[in-house]
């Protein structure tokens, strides 16, 4: 059950990331990202938000 709970943790930490990046231009984005909150996060939430932030920042250069 604990892993279930950080599970729901991770993927509501990583919600509140990506919708900051749906409005964000793409130097926020790489600033986000090399914030030290950002470096404090659980290693998967870390994944899950380095690879929503990838398809954003490809988006944003089109």
């Amino acid at each position: 059950e604990k892993s279930a709970k950080n599970l729901g943790n991770i993927q509501l930490e990583a919600e509140g990331w990506i919708s900051y990046f749906r409005t964000s231009s793409a130097q926020k984005i790489c600033q986000a990202i090399e914030s030290e909150k950002f470096q404090k996060l659980a290693p998967k939430a870390q994944e899950e938000i380095l690879n929503q932030a990838k398809k954003f920042l490809s988006q944003k250069d089109e």
